[in-house]
């Protein structure tokens, strides 16, 4: 007699039933469609923006979406038993960015958007041309989360320049900079303490991505990081005289 697989199992389980993630595959398609709907959306809305109400509205729906997408994330954690330092605190740099967009899109704080911007549309991008997502695919609730979240992140980003006329500049340029180069820093040594692997410092993801093109561990890591200073300088001029 064998177990039957249900619906919770797909959605909430351990397990990945089927074939597993795989990137440009119909599922990951299907994740930045939803993505590129956000966006559209957001800009059909784009003539309402001129009302603070409205305005209000959406800063709280967007910072709703995001607190519940990374409630879930780690309600999934610790029911599934797979809580542990060395994956689910918040240090990935999507994750903090998140983080720092729901404060931002509380509170406003332009200083707050010069960070949040560059980790969130560059990094945000990048996770969504190499997800990983545990290697669940649809409709596991990790795949669902992490399309979510990281595409409310950008339409985020996206709200807060379209609304506040928030825009990066080269001194934010080299904020950033100087801030992403502490975080990975910090990174290696945490990674280093609790034998973790975030912002994937330590190696490749266990699960398919484009980063199996670069280089092995540890060159990978200077292509990586070069790869994204320079969409960081590249995301001024592209924007903006």
């Amino acid at each position: 007699m064998t177990n039957e697989v249900t619906f919770i199992d797909m959605f909430w389980g351990t397990t990945v039933y089927g074939d597993k993630f795989i990137p440009f595959t119909k599922s990951h398609l299907l994740g930045v469609l939803f993505v590129f709907m956000g966006i559209a959306l957001l800009m059909q809305t784009r003539p309402m923006l001129n009302n603070p109400v409205f305005r209000r509205k959406t800063e709280w729906f967007l910072a709703t979406i995001l607190t519940l997408q990374q409630t879930i994330l780690y309600a999934w954690y610790i029911t599934s038993g797979n809580f542990t330092l060395a994956e689910s605190l918040p240090l990935y740099s999507c994750r903090l960015a998140i983080i720092g967009t729901v404060i931002l899109l509380l509170t406003r704080h332009k200083k707050l958007f010069d960070i949040v911007y560059y980790w969130g549309i560059v990094g945000g991008l990048i996770a969504l041309i190499t997800p990983d997502t545990s290697g669940f695919g649809p409709p596991h609730i990790m795949f669902m989360q992490y399309f979510f979240g990281h595409g409310t992140l950008i339409v985020s980003i996206l709200y807060m320049m379209l609304a506040y006329d928030y825009y990066p500049t080269k001194a934010s340029l080299k904020w950033a900079y100087k801030i992403t180069s502490i975080y990975f820093v910090g990174i290696f040594f945490i990674n280093k303490l609790v034998g973790g692997n975030y912002s994937y410092l330590n190696g490749k993801p266990s699960t398919p991505t484009m980063l199996d093109a670069l280089p092995p561990y540890p060159y990978y890591i200077v292509v990586l990081l070069g790869a994204m200073f320079a969409l960081f300088f590249l995301s001024l001029p592209a924007l903006f005289p």
